[in-house]
């Protein structure tokens, strides 16, 4: 009776394990789409005046020259299928007779475009960085701007005189 007792409990066993490791099972799946958007973002560090004015000579008899404002950095971001550019130009405004303004870009971070030699704006779009991708240039220290008051013509220069130009920069696509 005891070895029979015993062959049952060793085919319920069987039959419950049995079940166990021929257990279906079901699996079902689906898709993901991923989607990268276009993004073309530009910042700057402050909105304040930069303050260009003539330079004395450093001798009697030297030309003047322009001063130099280097203290506003830009930021970017941009995912794009093509390249990009910064443009630059004067939107508003004039400056005084025998002036302009230029402009030059530095620190631009590896991959984010290249940057060009200054440019003296104009009314005009004039692209200061080019080959820009799709990157970030980080906000830490970002691009350096350098605006440079440039003499034109010396003879047309006439102390006491002012003006203001409002300068737009643009990322936009290259055309």
């Amino acid at each position: 009776m005891r070895a029979r007792m015993r062959a049952i409990i060793v085919a319920a066993l069987f039959i419950v394990v049995g079940g166990f490791a021929f257990a279906q099972t079901d699996t079902e799946s689906h898709d993901v789409q991923i989607n990268v958007v276009e993004v073309a973002m530009l910042d700057l560090n402050n909105l304040t005046t930069v303050v260009l004015s003539t330079q004395d000579p450093a001798n009697a008899g030297d030309a003047v020259s322009g001063s130099i404002d280097n203290a506003k950095r830009m930021f970017f971001t941009s995912l794009a299928s093509g390249n990009r550019t910064v443009d630059a130009r004067i939107s508003a405004g004039s400056a005084p007779a025998g002036t302009g303004v230029s402009i030059v870009a530095s620190n631009v971070p590896a991959g984010c475009g290249t940057a060009s030699a200054a440019v003296t704006l104009t009314g005009s779009d004039q692209s200061f960085i080019t080959g820009i991708g799709s990157c970030h240039t980080g906000l830490a220290p970002g691009i350096t701007l350098t605006y440079q008051l440039v003499i034109t013509d010396e003879t047309q220069l006439s102390a006491g005189d002012t003006g203001t130009v409002t300068v737009m920069l643009t990322l936009t696509d290259d055309v």
